[in-house]
């Protein structure tokens, strides 16, 4: 299983469509719901709603950051051990 975290323009058309297809496919999404938009606030806010719960998750940037910086520490330090144990450095 993949996860996934997601941004993009038009929440209630090509996110909301993604969202949908990528869970369909068996990922784990996040959207990130204060990095995206469409036409209306309205719009937006409806298109959330639709697809909350039942295919994403939805996090605010305040909230997101934090799992990124935990997953970049991870990824960091993976490289590094990967560096040092298997070439000596």
């Amino acid at each position: 299983m993949q996860n996934v975290i997601m941004t993009g323009f038009y929440t209630d058309q090509c996110v909301s469509a993604s969202a949908r297809d990528l869970t369909d496919l068996g990922s784990r999404l996040t959207l990130v719901d204060d990095a995206m938009g469409a036409m209306s606030p309205e719009w937006h806010q409806n298109a959330l709603q639709s697809i909350r719960k039942r295919y994403t998750n939805s996090e605010s940037p305040e909230e997101i950051l934090p799992c990124l910086d935990q997953i970049a520490a991870k990824l960091t330090k993976k490289k590094r051990g990967w560096l040092s144990g298997r070439h000596g450095r």
